[in-house]
């Protein structure tokens, strides 16, 4: 059986581009440019070559430096979000399963130099909360060669869940939930949302949520 998105939320857990698009509200390319437009973007992603394609992949604790880029990228010089996220970045990786228990811990930390002083805990907390309930959202989700031809089904079931987000679509969420009486409104929402940003065919098959060395590329 090979996972999609399995296991706990480390630090290093990769996403690809759409997700994190997913995520804060922009299109795929659009995070492709802010990471290599970031001269951070080296530690936070990496290039996983998997069969005839190579994924980029974006580590979990790079996505809020990313969505504080978007937000101030116009408002904050190159120079100061370089050494900004080199603090914010350590601080993620660091307190990381401090974090994941609680989002709102990251109110402590602050960066300071002589011009300066930036609080961005809030912001950190929001894409960590949002980061958190993606996760689980699609470790609902694995895929078996004997079950559904291999495609995103739900844990411990053989229910698809392209099929399910299709019958939503067309039906509304009171008849899903009358063909599917297993499966709760948080489930029903999981898969619409893999389905929106996995097109037919799921995450890259074999494609793990942590990279392996002989699989990397350099950056």
């Amino acid at each position: 059986m090979n996972s999609f998105i399995d296991g706990p939320l480390t630090a290093d857990t990769g996403f690809l581009l759409r997700e994190v698009g997913g995520l804060l509200g922009i299109e795929a390319k659009r995070v492709e440019y802010i990471r290599k437009r970031e001269v951070f973007s080296d530690a936070m992603s990496y290039r996983l070559k998997h069969r005839l394609k190579t994924h980029v992949m974006v580590r979990a604790w790079g996505i809020p430096l990313i969505a504080f880029s978007l937000k101030y990228e116009e408002k904050m010089s190159f120079s100061l979000r370089h050494s900004l996220f080199a603090e914010m970045g350590g601080y993620l990786r660091d307190h990381w399963d401090e974090l994941c228990s609680d989002p709102s811990a990251a109110k402590f930390f602050v960066y300071e130099n002589e011009s300066v002083l930036i609080a961005p805990g809030e912001e950190i907390e929001a894409v960590l909360t949002d980061a958190i309930r993606f996760h689980a959202a699609m470790n609902k989700f694995t895929s078996d060669p004997d079950v559904q031809d291999d495609k995103a089904i739900f844990r411990g079931t053989e229910i698809n869940a392209y099929e399910v987000a299709k019958l939503v679509k067309e039906s509304g969420l009171a008849a899903t939930l009358e063909a599917y009486p297993m499966l709760k409104r948080d489930d029903i929402k999981a898969a619409l949302l893999y389905a929106t940003l996995h097109p037919r065919g799921g995450r890259p098959k074999g494609v793990p949520n942590k990279p392996k060395e002989e699989h990397l590329q350099s950056t």
